[in-house]
């Protein structure tokens, strides 16, 4: 009779209903959403770098804002500017 190798259960594939809150990277979906609801006034660019994200807001152009920290931080500001200057609270 043969061993069986100790292989580990292999993981459960997400489904369509599964609700995924963050990435493996610790990246905040729902606040990404929340970011990306303004994209289609706005220009965002959004660099992910070792230390740091950093987030910028341009329009027609021209820019506006940007921010830079942890990426809880840059977004957040970033929707705080976006949601204050649409007029939105």
């Amino acid at each position: 009779m043969k061993n069986k190798s100790s292989k580990p259960a292999p993981k459960a594939a997400l489904h369509k209903t599964d609700v995924v809150r963050s990435l493996p990277n610790g990246i905040d979906v729902e606040l990404l959403s929340r970011l990306l609801m303004f994209s289609n006034k706005y220009e965002l660019s959004i660099q992910f770098w070792p230390e740091q994200t950093a987030v910028y807001i341009s329009k027609d152009g021209v820019d506006l804002q940007d921010y830079g920290g942890s990426f809880q931080f840059a977004v957040r500001r970033a929707i705080e500017y976006l949601e204050r200057i649409a007029g939105r609270q």
